[in-house]
């Protein structure tokens, strides 16, 4: 289902987001303007007067078991906050930091 003449959702993409965002960019297909993954689907904007290719299509409900699913890196960044506390917000979270209320 198009949203409008350029947007194209791929229809819930589930885990396999990044999966089939790295399909899609492969395949290099002239009529894509953009990709964007999101949290477990994909847009794909079309360039202008561009309609979706037979290609295209079949990538759309191809599947993607086989394609490598790249993994994330979980960066954990320390902060250490010693201004006052900001309306809402109490000390404590089990000696953790701030936690909202």
């Amino acid at each position: 289902m198009a949203l409008g003449q350029r947007a194209w959702p791929a229809a819930a993409t589930g885990d396999a987001t990044l999966a089939r965002y790295a399909a899609l960019s492969r395949l290099n297909l002239s009529e894509i303007e953009d990709i964007i993954p999101a949290d477990g689907s994909i847009l794909l904007i079309l360039r202008r007067g561009e309609t979706a290719s037979a290609a295209l299509r079949q990538a759309l409900v191809a599947a993607t078991a086989d394609a490598p699913v790249a993994g994330g890196t979980l960066h954990e960044i320390a902060v250490e906050y010693d201004g006052q506390i900001w309306p809402g917000c109490s000390a404590g979270g089990n000696g953790r930091g701030y936690v909202y209320k």
